[in-house]
């Protein structure tokens, strides 16, 4: 590297570059005029490294465009070219010595063209310094993709030890500043071995054209991803001569009818000519992608759900069996209550749990239309204490999904609760004979169950307005109006925002009847296909909504709440959103007024300025785990240890307080605001914005993931937390500023010192439901951000072994910066 620098400099400056002979490549830059130029100073391709370079030519039976020279009718996206399916074997490698030597030398060639690839940037006279260093770090973390996918080739064939000494070893020189080479190329490079051995094993046509469709799609996708990315970073650096769209398209163009001509060379040998014009008719560029993906979102929404009317029959049953056992009562004298969201699918789910209880002999209540919050108080009100409480429901997930939320008087069910029931469906649903993919019978089945049972035992239930009416009680009683007691909400101006959810009831059967003006409320129609936004207090649309209605309504509160209104979320009258860690702040407010010196228990992903607002307030923060399910847990498990502890609030909108029998209610969390609201009024202090003034708020904060690749989600998952904690040991790379705070409960959080006495802060956890590490970020300066992912980004080079995706959180640190 260094004689190449000093080779160039002699040169006196920058190279004069073509746009024909640029690769695809961000950073390997014009490789054959580069390669050209260098090679009269005797520095050339290291022999060792073009020894390699011919083996994994030889092993994989294709050829490499020449290390000088134009490219003739090489593809200059990636040089090399496509080659005939037929003359290699679907394992696309041989055997023997030659795979490792094939597999190691993948790795030095990416390290060589490296070399040549940052020369022209680092030598580049119009560069500043800083310039210099984004450059060379967006060359470290490129090159870790590509890593990635050498690591699968190594894996493939048992040679990932071997591979990883060599990336060990590879890193003397320098190079290890430099990781980025050929994207594309080694992309497609194994794309193209995928294909083989994929189709190599697809007998049945429908199932070789579904193949080669998918194939094409990922094809451009990856064509795409590294257009974009390499224009994005040449675009950071500012670099005369850097790549211009027309650039783009050309390489573009080359790199899809590589792609094409290898499908075709497929199907002239499978007959799927025809079958592959079709393929090709339906989008041929690559930045089409992403319209054609969108599309598809569009189509899934209208999927039907694959949690059928049958498997709901059976989980009803196995419902009934767990409860009988609990409670100590014979299946005849239970009682259970059911209720559904507005969602298109929940009137039939409801209907079938209602067969499989009556089924059993169990005494069923249909309330219809209800709420979380709801269900679970038809266990606790006085004329109906039901035994067990069913929520027919998805939450906020799109339309088609659904599912149901189980609980008792003593809260809701806990995960292995979860896991007997449905273990216990499947068995009932073997002894049956009526299993998922019968979809022929599932109606019939379920009809028929139906009417074998006694319709005396099921029920219809006009539930919500009794809750309405308790909701109404407790806000009387808690306002104690001098003037209006039974109006306490006279004078108030309310939005409320159900988002065609479930919550519209409390609009118009809780806050009107107090005297609340709701008439500028939106979306109260329940709605199953959601038309408006998603029915979710964090959705940037629903937000958005609620904001504009409070102001140009001249409301002094705007209320949003999800599908089930277990979660909620507030606008202020000045229009400003109050969620996440801003309605925990206002809640602690409120809560600790009222408890003073008490525990509020959140999740593991709230801010610095959170924890001490709440010790600004007299109470004590007990950061915990994500999931409300958890939080509610560990506040129930404070107060039965003597702490006591009011208020568990989960950055999502779940909270749950231990006045409300621990329940997760987003309504009742909303309704204390309104009668914090009005109590403020009486005493004639300001709007309840007032309360945040001294929350400390974060310049930037935000949620990335990396996707983990592996098979074994979890286990991959736990390795890399481990890692990570070692790493963070033995001094997180040597970043001094960064410390692990004193207690974590899940994944490992740091404190990160920042310039003038503030303080950021970053968790790895991994996610409770996706296959993802989730990275929770916040910095009190601007572009702190940046700097700490640009560092965690060192930890994961540290661990080419990992099977991740860093993308998203490279193209955050790398993106251009606003003007």
């Amino acid at each position: 590297m260094q004689e190449m620098a000093r080779a160039q400099s002699r040169r006196g400056g920058a190279m004069s570059l073509s746009e024909d002979t640029y690769p695809f490549s961000t950073l390997a830059v014009w490789r054959n005029k580069l390669t050209e130029d260098i090679a009269g100073d005797g520095v050339g391709e290291p022999a060792e490294d073009y020894r390699l370079r011919l083996l994994l030519e030889q092993a994989c039976q294709v050829g490499v465009a020449s290390a000088v020279g134009p490219p003739s009718s090489q593809c200059s996206c990636f040089h090399m070219p496509l080659p005939a399916v037929s003359c290699c074997p679907p394992c696309f490698l041989t055997q023997g010595k030659d795979v490792e030597q094939a597999v190691l030398g993948c790795l030095k060639d990416a390290l060589f063209d490296l070399h040549e690839g940052v020369v022209w940037g680092l030598l580049a006279p119009a560069f500043e310094e800083q310039q210099r260093q984004l450059l060379v770090n967006a060359a470290a973390n490129e090159l870790h993709n590509d890593k990635q996918l050498c690591i699968q080739l190594a894996r493939e064939h048992g040679l990932l030890e071997a591979y990883a000494a060599a990336l060990k070893a590879g890193r003397r020189g320098g190079v290890a500043d430099y990781e980025r080479a050929g994207e594309l190329k080694f992309g497609l490079l194994v794309w193209r071995a995928n294909l083989r051995r994929d189709a190599s094993l697809a007998e049945d046509p429908q199932e070789l054209h579904a193949l080669c469709q998918e194939a094409y799609l990922d094809a451009l996708r990856l064509i795409r991803r590294c257009g974009t990315r390499s224009l994005a970073y040449w675009s950071a650096q500012q670099a005369s001569g850097a790549p211009t769209a027309d650039t783009k398209r050309r390489l573009y163009d080359l790199a899809v009818q590589r792609v094409q001509n290898a499908l075709r060379e497929l199907g002239e040998t499978r007959g799927l000519d025809s079958a592959l014009d079709a393929i090709f008719g339906q989008v041929s560029d690559p930045d089409a992608v992403a319209q054609l993906e969108d599309q598809a979102d569009a189509e899934a929404q209208e999927e039907p759900v694959t949690l059928t009317p049958s498997m709901m029959f059976f989980i009803g049953q196995a419902f009934a069996e767990w409860l009988s056992e609990r409670k100590g009562k014979p299946l005849s004298a239970l009682r259970v209550s059911i209720g559904r969201d507005p969602r298109l699918s929940s009137p039939l789910m409801l209907a079938s749990m209602a067969a499989g209880l009556a089924a059993t002999g169990v005494a069923v209540g249909r309330f219809g239309a209800c709420t979380t919050p709801a269900m679970f108080m038809s266990c606790i009100l006085p004329g109906h204490l039901y035994d067990g409480a069913v929520m027919i429901t998805a939450s906020h997930l799109p339309v088609n999904r659904n599912g149901a939320k189980f609980c008792t008087a003593d809260g809701g069910l806990e995960k292995k609760d979860i896991t007997t029931l449905l273990v216990r469906a499947a068995e009932l649903a073997t002894e049956a004979g009526q299993l998922p993919s019968d979809r022929f019978n599932d109606h019939a089945f379920v009809i028929t169950a139906a009417l074998e049972a006694s319709n005396e035992l099921s029920r219809v239930v006009d539930f919500l307005p009794e809750y309405a009416a308790y909701l109404r009680e407790l806000m009387k009683e808690s306002i104690a109006h001098p003037q209006h007691p039974d109006t306490p909400l006279t004078g108030l101006k309310i939005v409320v925002n159900p988002g065609n959810g479930g919550g519209a009831f409390i609009a118009d059967q809780v806050l009107g009847p107090l005297g609340a003006d709701v008439s500028a409320s939106i979306h109260l129609e329940p709605d199953g296909s959601f038309p408006n936004h998603t029915p979710n207090p964090e959705d940037k649309a629903a937000v958005a909504a609620t904001q504009r209605a409070v102001l140009e309504s001249g409301a002094d509160l705007g209320i949003m709440l999800d599908t089930d209104v277990d979660r909620s979320g507030v606008v202020d009258r000045a229009g400003n959103g109050i969620n996440r860690n801003r309605y925990i702040a206002l809640m602690a407010a409120i809560t600790l007024r009222e408890n003073p010196g008490e525990t509020i228990v959140t999740d593991s992903c709230t801010s610095n300025g959170l924890a001490t607002f709440i010790q600004q307030l007299g109470g004590k923060h007990f950061r915990y785990k994500k999931g409300y399910k958890n939080i509610i847990n560990k506040g129930i498990e404070l107060n039965q240890a003597g702490v006591p502890c009011p208020l568990m609030m989960e950055t999502s909108g779940h909270g749950a307080m231990r006045e409300n029998y621990f329940l997760d209610d987003g309504a009742y969390g909303a309704l204390k605001i309104v009668i914090e609201q009005v109590r403020r009024r009486l005493e004639g202090q300001g709007d309840i914005s007032e309360l945040l003034a001294e929350l400390r708020e974060p310049e930037e904060a935000m949620e990335i993931r990396v996707a983990i690749r592996a098979a074994d989600v979890r286990a991959e998952g736990e390795r890399i937390t481990a890692a990570f904690k070692e790493w963070v040991d033995a001094g997180c790379g040597g970043a001094t500023h960064w410390r692990l705070e004193d207690e974590n409960y899940e994944g490992w959080r740091l404190k990160v010192e920042e310039e003038g006495g503030k303080e950021g802060w970053i968790l790895l956890r991994p996610s409770l439901h996706d296959p993802d590490i989730v990275l929770n970020v916040e910095s009190e300066q601007a572009g702190g951000m940046r700097a700490i992912l640009q560092h965690l980004l060192e930890f994961f080079k540290e661990h080419p072994e990992f099977e991740v995706c860093t993308g998203k959180v490279e193209d955050y640190v790398y993106a251009p910066l606003a003007a």
